[in-house]
């Protein structure tokens, strides 16, 4: 999203953070040495040294230096406060009228707004997006297979994104109602989590392929390899409730027929009109949906156009900033 802030021609941007020194940036960027407490210290002095009139972080410490001295602060919030400190912290900052907040999710602002009591006019919620540059230009399918060593000969549903987070036990209920011409990817995790999720599938062996985490622009190869792309959240999982997780607007971005749970905070973004919808409440809607996969092209063509245009419309990084910048002027004033 930095890329999107530095793109804006209404701003001049810096990114100010601990970076290793051979790190390229397409934007200024100013590295501090520390980090803790000693960096914000440091922090201080750069924004002091620059005159920042704004600063947007997601670290509540960062956004506690900046409004206790000059009142010009929006932090961002992907989770709940955890810690007493924190929560201190923030009911604190709270107080002074140019502090702002973006939460990625209707939960999660709803979450502050009846815990912390926040006015209506402090925050604006706003969904995490898609670098879409990633995903622009022609590609070949069959030349991106050949590459990443995938069948050329089979309609393939993948899935991308770490296992830590709960959900790889529904892979086994995609496998088992494949098509003889069909097959699953997993992208992601570590060699003991794939080496685990392949033990649970030998029964299906010749069916799928289960590979470690990659670099993100592999990612991207992988995902517009597919065919299909599956999305799966489960209440065990961190994320579940207030995260709008970037795996979603990538596969918005490929355009692709996305088989999507819709419990949780994905259900804010995911819906019938974009995705092959399923839910955990229901035993029968994940086969369902693959069905749909399988039998309706005119569906599968609908919701992936649809979601689409939306990546482009609604959750791009650039529309993102947009908006943000659009709030932080506005309240400011």
């Amino acid at each position: 999203m930095s890329c999107a802030f530095n793109h804006h021609k209404r701003i001049n941007f810096k990114i100010i953070c601990k970076a290793k020194n051979d790190d390229k940036y397409p934007f200024t960027l100013e590295r501090l040495k520390r980090s803790g407490f000693i960096g914000i210290i440091e922090l201080f002095v750069h924004i002091l040294k620059n005159k920042s009139k704004k600063i947007y972080t997601r670290d509540i410490f960062v956004a506690f230096v900046a409004t206790s001295f000059w009142g010009q602060a929006c932090d961002e919030r992907h989770d709940k406060q955890k810690s007493s400190l924190n929560k201190l912290v923030l009911k604190f900052i709270l107080l002074f009228p140019k502090l702002r907040i973006v939460f990625i999710s209707n939960g999660l602002a709803d979450h502050y707004r009846n815990y912390y009591k926040i006015n209506e006019h402090k925050f604006l919620i706003s969904h995490c997006g898609v670098n879409l540059d990633n995903y622009l230009g022609t590609y070949s399918k069959k030349r991106l297979r050949q590459e990443l060593g995938l069948p050329l000969d089979k309609k393939i549903i993948m899935h991308t994104g770490s296992l830590y987070k709960g959900g790889s036990e529904f892979f086994n209920e995609i496998i088992e109602n494949l098509a003889g011409n069909e097959y699953f990817v997993h992208v992601g995790g570590n060699k003991k989590e794939i080496e685990h999720i392949t033990n649970l599938n030998t029964a299906n062996e010749g069916k799928f392929l289960f590979t470690e985490q990659v670099s993100s622009d592999q990612i991207a190869k992988f995902q517009l390899s597919s065919d299909a792309l599956f999305f799966i959240s489960t209440e065990k999982s961190p994320i579940h409730f207030f995260t709008s997780p970037l795996k979603i607007f990538e596969y918005m971005a490929c355009k692709k027929p996305i088989i999507g749970c819709i419990d949780g905070a994905a259900g804010e973004i995911l819906n019938e009109s974009n995705c092959l919808t399923f839910s955990l409440s229901d035993n029968n809607s994940l086969k369902r949906a693959v069905n749909v996969f399988q039998n309706d092209a005119s569906k599968c063509k609908q919701v992936s156009q649809t979601a689409h245009r939306q990546s482009k419309t609604q959750y791009s990084y650039d529309c993102r900033v947009k908006n943000i910048i659009g709030f932080l002027n506005f309240k400011y004033q």
